[in-house]
């Protein structure tokens, strides 16, 4: 098995475990996978660490990444966006700073993109305009983003 494929089967399985308090070499593994060559391993590391765990530091990276314009798969940085929203909507991070960040790159992003739409849905969720049932049967291929809605 490959280098590659051994690090991914190893993040399949810490990403099995139920858990917002991870081991320290969990926490090491996936916190270096962010910046993994493979979009794969990136993939899985932002779900353990955004979703999964929602941790505060990961997230954080997450608006450095997006941000900065570090991580080059638009699907990627969609996961990211609505793990920070999911997290917000949570209480595990400041919503009004991850709502003002969102405006912000909201007015950057290319509203036929992934991130610009999950940046738009993250916005409409925040505010109250869509319901959890709506969000999960979310097909992006149908959001078209209007920013008078999110105003």
């Amino acid at each position: 098995m490959a280098e590659d494929d051994l690090l991914l089967d190893r993040l399949y399985r810490i990403s099995g475990v139920l858990t917002d308090d991870p081991d320290s070499s969990s926490y090491m593994l996936v916190s270096r996978s962010l910046f993994h060559c493979d979009p794969e391993v990136r993939e899985r590391a932002i779900f353990i660490g955004g979703l999964r765990w929602a941790d505060p530091l990961i997230l954080g990276c997450f608006i450095g990444m997006i941000t900065t314009g570090m991580e080059s798969v638009d699907d990627n940085r969609r996961l990211m966006v609505e793990a920070l929203v999911s997290a917000a909507l949570r209480g595990k991070i400041d919503v009004v700073s991850v709502e003002s960040w969102l405006r912000g790159v909201l007015g950057s992003s290319d509203s036929d993109s992934l991130q610009g739409k999950a940046v738009y849905i993250g916005l409409l969720r925040i505010q109250g305009k869509m319901s959890v049932s709506d969000f999960a049967s979310l097909d992006y291929d149908y959001v078209i983003v209007d920013s008078s809605m999110v105003s």
